[in-house]
């Protein structure tokens, strides 16, 4: 399998200046996911959507859910010979003031999201992911899914010059995450 170096990694990033779309969508398959606020004011993985396609039904009740609480794309290389893919666009942000401030909840949804995105990513089988992080959220990446710096952190124009550092990780093995959350990665 032919993957990118550093340098190509860093020169032909999928997104615009914006950091809102693949640059090159003929190269990548994007996949959004969402999580919905539910009634117990957690996180709830729903879904998917495929390059503007939804591809499973929805699992949620709209009587019982409140808004978006989280999203995340990743982009799926078509070439068969790669297989890493990029996370994208990784936002949460809880509708429900009682959660905005609290990192329990923050934490809840971010591993839901990204539980349900390695196990997308692992469909797609997918080795290893690859996002451009800030580098105070850099540990995090370290410490739960083993992430590796690739690089030093530089001003991204992606997100006009702040700081960014390019995280990579190998997801065809949770059992070298975090100790703690391994199960959740494992199915």
């Amino acid at each position: 399998m032919n993957e990118p170096s550093e340098e190509d990694i860093l020169r032909t990033s999928p997104t615009t200046s914006t950091g809102a779309e693949p640059a090159e969508s003929t190269d990548w398959t994007a996949i959004s996911i969402n999580a919905y606020q539910n009634q117990s004011l957690s996180a709830d993985v729903f879904g998917r959507r495929l390059d503007g396609q939804s591809t499973r039904p929805h699992r949620r009740d709209d009587a019982t859910c409140g808004g978006i609480c989280g999203t995340v794309t990743l982009l799926v290389p078509k070439a068969e010979d790669m297989t890493t893919g990029r996370i994208t666009r990784l936002a949460i942000d809880h509708p429900d003031q009682r959660l905005a401030s609290s990192p329990l909840a923050y934490r809840r949804v971010f591993l839901e999201m990204t539980s349900y995105l390695h196990q997308v990513a692992r469909e797609y089988q997918l080795t290893h992911l690859e996002a451009f992080v800030h580098p105070r959220h850099a540990k995090l990446y370290r410490r739960v899914f083993n992430a590796t710096p690739i690089g030093k952190p530089f001003a991204c124009e992606d997100v006009a010059g702040a700081p960014a550092q390019l995280m990579k990780a190998d997801i065809q093995h949770p059992k070298t995450f975090h100790p703690r959350l391994r199960a959740r990665y494992a199915g």
